[in-house]
């Protein structure tokens, strides 16, 4: 096979991640949500 010729060696994998974190900052005060979002990419070849 030739490097034009070269299907599926590379590939990219997004993936996202949400999560509600609720958090309250002294005993007096109301409970807030202050959500974690976290987005991440990868790359990735095979050699061959």
């Amino acid at each position: 096979m030739s490097a034009t010729q070269s299907p599926g060696r590379a590939a990219i994998t997004v993936d996202a991640f949400y999560s509600p974190l609720w958090v309250q900052r002294s005993a007096t005060a109301p409970r807030t949500n202050d959500g974690l979002f976290n987005v991440r990419a990868l790359l990735s070849y095979t050699f061959r």
